[in-house]
């Protein structure tokens, strides 16, 4: 399922190399965390379902709540007993959209 455009439905954890669109549902507020760095958590959805996105600054300051992302070469991971999108090193978030 590596690397092709993928659904919320089709993933599960240890998935690599994810590339998806999702509508932004729920933005938290960032944390500031040592060094300077900033995480925030979002809940993005598509047609199959609803996952969460944990985005580090600088992209967790501008994603807002009605955004269309592309996720690019991302990878899933379980944090607090959830599946979690991770953007990593290597990943993308660009905007192509916003619902309205």
């Amino acid at each position: 399922m590596a690397g092709h455009q993928m659904t919320v439905g089709d993933m599960c954890m240890g998935l690599k190399s994810i590339n998806m669109s999702v509508i932004v549902l729920q933005v938290d507020p960032p944390t500031a965390l040592k060094g300077g760095q900033k995480v925030s958590n979002c809940r993005v959805s598509d047609r199959t379902g609803s996952v969460d996105l944990s985005l580090w600054s600088p992209m967790c300051e501008v994603v807002q709540e009605s955004d269309i992302l592309q996720l690019t070469n991302c990878y899933t991971g379980i944090y607090n007993n959830s599946l979690v999108i991770y953007v990593g090193n290597y990943g993308t978030v660009a905007k192509i959209g916003e619902f309205n």
